[in-house]
């Protein structure tokens, strides 16, 4: 079995999950500026399952592997910037991102 393969098929199950948790449970019990963050991050945590995917099948494990780091960090800071208002987290997914942009 093609470990990438699985870590990303079980990422895009949490980024789905993520995305009906939102829906369901926090749509209406924050500001709609939170909430887009938060849609934000349940995006292109699917994004990245569906490219880590991809990599997995192309037989490209450092490629699934970063694409499993940037759902982490990307994904990651933006839910974290939906919980606490008080950290301003987005500039770390935005930089986040450009440094393994950057690697490359």
């Amino acid at each position: 079995m093609n470990l990438w393969l699985f870590a990303s098929a079980v990422n895009g199950f949490l980024g789905v999950a993520a995305g009906a948790f939102g829906a369901h449970m926090v749509e209406g019990r924050i500001g709609a500026a939170l909430y887009a963050i938060y849609q934000t991050g349940a995006l292109y945590h699917l994004v990245h399952a569906l490219a880590g995917m991809g990599a997995a099948l192309a037989r490209a494990p450092l490629a699934a592997a970063l694409f499993a780091l940037g759902t982490l960090f990307f994904s990651g800071s933006l839910y974290l910037d939906r919980k606490s208002t008080r950290l301003n987290s987005s500039h770390v997914s935005e930089s986040s991102y450009a440094v393994f942009c950057l690697k490359k």
